[in-house]
C-alpha cells in the first residue's frame, strides 16, 4: 500500500531569528491536545510531545528548557479544547519555562489516517512563527512521526547550528516506537509516571519498548521509572542489633 505525507508549512520573515538578549533559540514542548473526539487517543498528548521535545534537544542551535509533563486533567473529546492554540497560554507556559518559543500542536486524528497540526508560538509577543499539517496513516506510523521532523527541521533552518538538521532527522528515528500501540504505551506509561503511579508506568513502558529494541527514548524513560519503584519498593533497613545492656554486679562484703 501506497500512502503520502503532506506538510504544509507556513513562515512569516525573520520570525525564527533569536531574540538580541539570547545567544540560542530557547525552546519548550507542550503536550499536544488530544482533538480528535476520542479518549482512546489521549497518551499520544503526552508521549508524541515528550518525542518532538527529545528530537530536538540535540541542536546545538536550539536550547530545550522545561520539561513535558502530563496535564492532570487533559481535554478530550472536544473538536477545539480549551487552550488549543491559544497564544497567550502558550506564552504563559514559554515565560513559566524560560523559553523564547513554544511548540503547541494538536491531534486532529489517528486512524485510520493520522493529521497532527502544529505551530510555534515566539514567547516575547506571542505570535505564531511556524504552522504545519502533517498527515500519514496510523499503520505507517513512525514514517509519518519521521517525515514531521524533516519537515520542521527544514522550517527551523534559520535557527538551527551547523549539522543540526541531519543530526535531529537521525536521531528522531531511534527515539519514536514503529507502531501505533507501542506509541499509545508509551504515552500512559508518562502519563501514569506524572501521577506518581510507578508501577502502572511500568507495566505500560514495557509493553512499549515490547518488540521495539531501537526505541532507545523508551527504554531509557523504562529504566527511569523501573528504577524509581524499585527505590519505593526496597524495604528499609534493619536498625543494627544493640548490644545487650550489662549490668554491674556489685558484691558487698
Amino acid at each position: 500500500m501506497v500512502w503520502f505525507l503532506f506538510l504544509v508549512v507556513t513562515v512569516g520573515g525573520s520570525a525564527w531569528a533569536a531574540p538580541p538578549e539570547s545567544p540560542a533559540a530557547t525552546i519548550t514542548v507542550l503536550p499536544f491536545d488530544n482533538a480528535t473526539g476520542k479518549a482512546k487517543y489521549a497518551p499520544l498528548s503526552v508521549g508524541l510531545a515528550d518525542m518532538v521535545f527529545n528530537d530536538l534537544a540535540s541542536s546545538t542551535g536550539l536550547q530545550v528548557v522545561g520539561k513535558v509533563r502530563a496535564a492532570a486533567n487533559p481535554p478530550t473529546g472536544v473538536k477545539e479544547p480549551a487552550g488549543l492554540f491559544d497564544q497567550a497560554a502558550a506564552k504563559a507556559a514559554g515565560q513559566a519555562a524560560g523559553a523564547a518559543y513554544v511548540v503547541v500542536a494538536a491531534i486532529r486524528s489517528v486512524a485510520p489516517a493520522v493529521r497532527i497540526d502544529v505551530r510555534a508560538v515566539r514567547v516575547a509577543d506571542a505570535t505564531v512563527v511556524c504552522a504545519a499539517t502533517a498527515s500519514g496513516r496510523a499503520d505507517h506510523f513512525v514514517e509519518a512521526q519521521d517525515a514531521l521532523v524533516a519537515k520542521v527541521v527544514d522550517v527551523l533552518a534559520g535557527v538551527l547550528g551547523p549539522g543540526d538538521g541531519e543530526r535531529i532527522k537521525q536521531g528522531a528515528h531511534a527515539n519514536h516506537p514503529t507502531t501505533l500501540a507501542a506509541a499509545l504505551e508509551y504515552g500512559a506509561g508518562l502519563q501514569a509516571r506524572d501521577g506518581n503511579d510507578f508501577e502502572s508506568a511500568a507495566a505500560h513502558l514495557k509493553k512499549a519498548i515490547d518488540g521495539q529494541p531501537a526505541f532507545a527514548l523508551g527504554h531509557s524513560r523504562t529504566s527511569d521509572v523501573v528504577r524509581a519503584l524499585y527505590r519505593i519498593k526496597r524495604p528499609a533497613p534493619e536498625p543494627p542489633p544493640q548490644s545487650p545492656r550489662k549490668t554491674k554486679t556489685v558484691v558487698r562484703p
